[in-house]
């Protein structure tokens, strides 16, 4: 398992910390653990919709489907 240390932590913002975990019943460890975990599953969710929406993108566009969405609703409107 990995270890990271972080300094220079302004006190103000280490204390909101220190109250945070203690609202939670958790260490400071496991505050911070469950933070990074946190992020990085959030940001893995951006990361799998964005996929999933270029797919999409993908697979209209072969069907010549979709495409600039302005142009479309220009169209949409002149008829």
């Amino acid at each position: 398992m990995g270890q990271i240390l972080i300094r220079n932590i302004p006190e103000e913002t280490m204390q909101a910390f220190k109250e945070r975990a203690a609202r939670r019943g958790r260490s400071q460890e496991q505050e911070a653990r469950m933070l990074i975990e946190g992020a990085v599953q959030e940001d893995r969710s951006w990361q799998e919709f964005i996929t999933f929406t270029r797919r999409m993108r993908q697979q209209l566009a072969r069907r010549g489907v979709g495409g600039d969405a302005a142009r479309d609703i220009r169209s949409d409107r002149d008829r």
